[in-house]
């Protein structure tokens, strides 16, 4: 969805209960964007909603794994001699921090995008390669595309460490 925050997942009046319904074996959170792009945030109560959404999928019985991903390293747009000009996102870090940090507290798993892309600075050499919007934001569908890859590789590679262990 679109704009879509954790809190939205949560308050959504239908969601878990469509999820148990579906009864998956895997739930995959990709959100954390639109937290980042927020003109403040505040790591608490980001903690409080993830601890609130996991805690109605443990009550509503959804007894799949979850996989946290953090945002991308998105940019912010200011104003400056009446142009828009774009610089790294600071929430983002902290959304990236704050996901991973209660990913690792809480026993989930987590895939770091932000790092994987390239950190910091990273958005601006993917919208050279023309893989980002104009607002250092959303993806191209080429670079969704490549996000996609990457996910399934790290799902292939744990696979392959799984099932060399055994």
């Amino acid at each position: 969805v679109n704009g879509a925050t954790f809190s939205n997942y949560l308050n959504s009046k239908y969601f878990t209960d469509h999820l148990a319904t579906l009864k998956p074996d895997l739930i995959i959170l990709s959100l954390g964007t639109n937290e980042a792009a927020a003109r403040t945030f505040n790591a608490d109560s980001l903690w409080a909603t993830l601890d609130s959404l996991t805690s109605v999928f443990q009550r509503k019985g959804i007894e799949a794994g979850i996989l946290f991903t953090t945002p991308p390293a998105i940019y912010k747009g200011y104003r400056k001699n009446r142009r828009t000009h774009y610089k790294p996102s600071e929430n983002a870090a902290l959304v990236r921090e704050t996901i991973l940090s209660y990913a690792s507290r809480r026993g989930y798993a987590s895939w770091d995008w932000y790092t994987i892309m390239g950190g910091k600075q990273s958005m601006a050499k993917w919208k050279a390669k023309h893989m980002t919007d104009r607002r250092y934001i959303h993806f191209s569908p080429k670079g969704y595309s490549i996000q996609g890859v990457l996910l399934n590789e790290a799902f292939q590679r744990l696979i392959m460490d799984f099932r060399e262990k055994q």
